[in-house]
C-alpha cells in the first residue's frame, strides 16, 4: 500500500495570517495574496465611507488603489504579532482608507460643483498581482447582501476595530445590539470568507488600538 494514501492532505488556503507576516517582511508574493484576501473588506469599508455622495464620484477600486500606495512603503514598520499579524495589517490599512476617504471629502467641499472622479494613476508592480478570483466575487456578493446595519457593524468592529460602545453609538443602538449585529455578519459571512479568515476578523475586534498614519 502506497505511504501517500496515509498523508493527511494538504491545507488548500493557506491561513491569511500567513501572507500577513510575511507581507510585513517584505515578501512581493505574500503581500499579492494578501491584497487578493483582503479586497473584499477594504472594499466594504469604503463603500461605507464614501456614502452616496462620494461613491457618484470615486469607484471603490481607484480608492483601495491610492490607500495600497500609501500602505505598502510603511508595512515594514509595522510590528510582527505573530498569530495576530493580519489583525494588525488590518487595523493599518483600515485607518489608511480613513485618511484617503478624510482627504477626499475634504477636497469634495473645497470643490462642491466641479469635483469628479480621477482615474488612479495606472498601477504597477505589486498592486496589479492581485487579481480578482471568483471566491473574491463570493465574497462581495455576501457582503453586499447584510443588511447596511450588519454591514456597518462588520465595517466598525471587524476592519476598523473600533470599541464596541462607539459602534453602538453611530449605529444609534445598545452595545449589546452593535455585539449582535457584528456576530450576526460574521456567521453570515463564514460560507464565503475562508474560515480562518473568519477567526481572524473575530480576533481583530478584540486588537489594541490601530497603527495610526500620517496622511
Amino acid at each position: 500500500m502506497s505511504i501517500a494514501r496515509h498523508m493527511p492532505p494538504a491545507d488548500p488556503t493557506p491561513p491569511t495570517s500567513l501572507f500577513a507576516r510575511r507581507a510585513l517582511h517584505g515578501d512581493r508574493d505574500g503581500l499579492s495574496v494578501l491584497m487578493a484576501r483582503l479586497r473584499p473588506l477594504l472594499l466594504a469599508q469604503i463603500r461605507y465611507r464614501l456614502g452616496p455622495s462620494l461613491l457618484r464620484q470615486h469607484d471603490p477600486e481607484d480608492v483601495l488603489h491610492d490607500a495600497w500606495l500609501v500602505a505598502i512603503p510603511r508595512l515594514g514598520d509595522l510590528e510582527d504579532e505573530g498569530r495576530r499579524a493580519t489583525p494588525t495589517v488590518l487595523s493599518f490599512l483600515g485607518t489608511t482608507i480613513l485618511h484617503v476617504v478624510r482627504n477626499l471629502a475634504r477636497a469634495a467641499a473645497r470643490q462642491p460643483t466641479t469635483a469628479t472622479a480621477e482615474p488612479a494613476a495606472l498601477a504597477t508592480g505589486v498592486v496589479t498581482a492581485c487579481v480578482r478570483r471568483e471566491r473574491d466575487q463570493r465574497v462581495q456578493q455576501a457582503i453586499a447582501a447584510l443588511t447596511e446595519p450588519d454591514r456597518a457593524a462588520l465595517v466598525l468592529r471587524g476592519i476598523e476595530q473600533q470599541p464596541l460602545p462607539a459602534v453602538a453609538r453611530l449605529l444609534g443602538i445598545s452595545t449589546e445590539a452593535a455585539g449582535k449585529r457584528y456576530r450576526r455578519a460574521l456567521v453570515r459571512l463564514r460560507r464565503s470568507l475562508p474560515r480562518e479568515l473568519v477567526a481572524e476578523l473575530t480576533a481583530a475586534a478584540t486588537h489594541r488600538t490601530p497603527p495610526s498614519v500620517v496622511s
